[in-house]
């Protein structure tokens, strides 16, 4: 609600000086925690991201409940050459390595040029 006291300031006969916002940590962190890939890299995450939609799709769930992004980036950054380093990736315990392993398997073959 405007009051009386506001008039010189609308008038402009007064200023108003504000300091700067702090930055948000959230936006900050979204920023800093870019990570560089190669055109290699860009078609295996999409890639990866195309298949995780359509498995969603298919199980009605969404596409974090199947792999997140952290787990995708993860297959991305390490490129594992078989099942058994699948399972190291982050995200990817026994049962989802069970489960969509030979699906991933046959993505990471697919983008080795």
């Amino acid at each position: 609600m405007l009051t009386d006291a506001c008039r010189p300031l609308l008038r402009g006969q007064e200023k108003i000086y504000l300091r700067p916002l702090a930055e948000d940590s959230k936006a900050r962190s979204v920023n800093t925690d870019r990570w560089l890939r190669t055109e290699r890299e860009e078609r295996l995450w999409q890639a990866l991201r195309r298949w995780r939609r359509q498995t969603a799709d298919e199980h009605n769930v969404p596409a974090y409940a199947v792999f997140s992004d952290r787990t995708l980036r993860d297959i991305v950054e390490r490129r594992p050459q078989s099942l058994r380093e699948l399972g190291k990736v982050y995200g990817l315990g026994e049962l989802k390595l069970a489960r969509y392993g030979d699906a991933l398997q046959q993505i990471l073959d697919s983008q080795q040029d």
